[in-house]
């Protein structure tokens, strides 16, 4: 019985921890796009102001 315990406590454990992986993995790929989508509005916002300025 114990040991089925160990392995039930071992076995979240694992899971505690691939979660937080895959939780900062989805942050990181977030955070990325999040830069993208910024990047390209910057990139817009550039070639609009050149249109109106002419």
């Amino acid at each position: 019985m114990m040991q089925n315990m160990g392995g039930f406590i071992g076995g979240l454990g694992y899971l505690s921890i691939s979660l937080g992986f895959i939780k900062s993995i989805l942050e990181v790929l977030l955070y990325i796009s999040a830069i993208i989508v910024s990047f390209k509005a910057v990139q817009a916002l550039n070639i609009y102001i050149k249109k109106n300025s002419r």
